[in-house]
């Protein structure tokens, strides 16, 4: 007697089967979180040269397709008339060491010009910082009218300090040397892996920037191969509306980040303000995070000028007032435009739940991550309240009220059937 299989019982055992299995998994995963954290934690550090190479080959497929469009495709056609496999090839190759030397160059220029000025400000800080003090102590002085002296107020300090230093160094930094000089090791191996992983990083990246219509193609057949067809579409959509919100809002970001660094380094330099540089890249890069960055970024920087000339201070703290009110109404919405489509209060809302998860990365990232979760959760509301013929305006939800239970009606709905009846 041949066994026949019955196909329902076959589907629903099938699917018992993996509702316990992902269940397992589930349990296994909350019960042993830290390992899996471990476990993430070793992947991502393995794949960490591949994850930079996938990073800047996606920051620079903008610019290499810039370049080709405007130059190299037409300089390949010409030296290669009879083969456009050739030029194009020829073309990819250029544009790619093109982008490259682009990146190597701002990222020198940057440190070249950057990173002395920052120092000369570090430094100056640290050698004013007696100077700071008595300006401290005699602004407290004036507001309490108050002679607290000074000399005897700086000398305790001094002494407290000094043997607040000397008790730390025999009982805290003696006995850990060796774990100190451990860490410091570690840091400076750390600070060299991640120097290759950047240089391994840019290689692959060249490899993606070459083939990226080939690994595309592959993702693609991929995905039909596991999907209908209807489904890989919904799901291409999605990733298409994932990348515009993701590439246009950080790449915009950056964009008016860079032009508010520069705006406030040309302003302090022409006033011959203290920490012109060192203040002017905390407020570029400070500036990426939504919302929160200008605060983050103005409220130390206009205390360090305050220590200096309380007169500057104010100066600055109008001039950001001025420029934040330039790069919020006029020079952000012309460069990212209205890419994640949320309110205010949702801005903040990502701000604040992924800031409070992970942290300045989530900073980062909560917004655009928020505005694609936003945006699918209403595109699937929208369809289940179609699925019920129930009007997908907010207004017809507005103008039923929020405590009757009636479902709204349709108002277009209603006025075709009206049409139709007539």
């Amino acid at each position: 007697m041949k066994f026949k299989w019955d196909r329902k019982y076959l589907y629903w055992g099938v699917t018992a089967f993996c509702v316990i299995a992902l269940s397992l998994v589930f349990f296994w995963t909350v019960t042993r979180w830290d390992s899996v954290r471990r476990i993430v934690k070793t992947l991502i550090d393995i794949l960490n040269p591949v994850l930079i190479g996938i990073a800047i080959a996606y920051i620079l497929t903008p610019v290499l397709n810039f370049f080709e469009k405007k130059f190299y495709i037409k300089l390949g056609e010409k030296l290669y008339p009879k083969s456009r496999k050739k030029a194009a090839s020829f073309a990819r190759v250029i544009g790619i060491i093109t982008v490259i030397l682009l990146l190597v160059a701002t990222i020198a220029t940057l440190l070249v010009l950057v990173l002395p000025q920052i120092y000369l400000s570090i430094q100056k800080l640290v050698l004013n910082m007696q100077s700071y003090y008595n300006t401290a102590m005699q602004w407290f002085e004036d507001v309490f009218n108050t002679d607290f002296g000074k000399e005897t107020a700086l000398a305790n300090i001094i002494s407290g300090a000094v043997d607040y230093f000397t008790n730390w160094v025999k009982t805290g930094l003696l006995p850990r040397i060796e774990s100190i000089i451990a860490n410091v090791s570690t840091g400076v191996i750390s600070v060299i892996m991640t120097l290759v992983d950047f240089l391994i990083g840019i290689m692959l990246s060249c490899y993606v920037l070459y083939r990226k219509e080939e690994l595309i193609a592959l993702i693609k057949m991929l995905v039909y191969s596991i999907m209908s067809e209807k489904r890989a579409i919904v799901f291409f959509k999605g990733a298409e509306h994932i990348h515009r919100t993701f590439g246009r809002f950080f790449v915009g970001k950056l964009i008016c980040s860079l032009i508010v660094g520069v705006g406030c380094a040309i302003f302090m330099l022409a006033t011959r303000m203290p920490y012109a540089f060192l203040i002017s890249v905390i407020i570029a890069v400070t500036n990426i995070i939504p919302f929160f960055g200008p605060y983050i970024g103005g409220v130390p920087s206009a205390f360090l000028i305050l220590l200096e000339s309380p007169v500057q201070c104010v100066i600055f703290i109008a001039f950001c007032f001025v420029l934040q009110t330039f790069e919020g109404n006029i020079l952000e919405p012309r460069i990212v435009g209205s890419t994640t489509g949320l309110s205010g209060f949702w801005v903040i809302f990502s701000i604040l739940l992924f800031g409070g998860l992970f942290g300045f990365i989530g900073m980062l990232f909560g917004v655009p991550l928020f505005a694609v979760i936003y945006t699918a959760v209403g595109s699937w509301s929208k369809n289940r309240l179609k699925e019920k013929n129930l009007p997908t305006d907010t207004e017809a939800y507005i103008r039923h009220g929020p405590l009757e239970h009636k479902a709204p009606e349709d108002k277009t709905t209603k006025e075709g059937a009206g049409v139709k009846k007539a």
